[in-house]
């Protein structure tokens, strides 16, 4: 996510939400080891790359993203598990939508409940849901 601060005031004009600072490898950098692992617990291992050189940014999110767990607990709706659902039970998106086919209804349903979320959980709510649950849990820790 690109972040605009204004030159004069430095103050941040994205709607994006800090969430941590990280590696990652320069532009020069070189693979140095490279392997296959269950990062996740899930049972699918992916590769992941060591290299000798990196550089420490930024991690920022948009709102939405960075409030997507915060959703999805107070909705009972995850829709990226959804949509994985929905291509693993039904395919791809038909080309042209066609009512009373069921890979369009499935899809339909699915861009109803986008709408809704966007429509009840814009950038404003999402960034006040990550502060209240910041200061959660920092209350938590004192």
């Amino acid at each position: 996510m690109k972040i605009e601060v204004d030159d004069k005031t430095r103050e941040i004009l994205t709607k994006g939400i800090f969430y941590t600072e990280m590696e990652l490898p320069t532009k020069d950098a070189k693979i140095v080891k490279e392997w296959e692992e269950d990062l996740f617990g899930d049972g699918e291992k992916i590769t992941v790359v060591e290299h000798d050189k990196y550089e420490e940014v930024e991690y920022w999110e948009c709102p939405r993203c960075c409030a997507e767990e915060i959703i999805t607990e107070e909705t009972g709706i995850n829709l990226h598990r959804f949509k994985q659902w929905i291509k693993e039970g039904f395919g791809e998106r038909c080309p042209d939508y066609v009512k009373g086919c069921p890979v369009c209804d499935a899809y339909n349903l699915y861009d109803e409940l986008e709408d809704m979320l966007d429509i009840q959980y814009d950038d404003e709510v999402c960034a006040d849901l990550v502060e209240e649950q910041r200061k959660s849990e920092e209350s938590k820790i004192e």
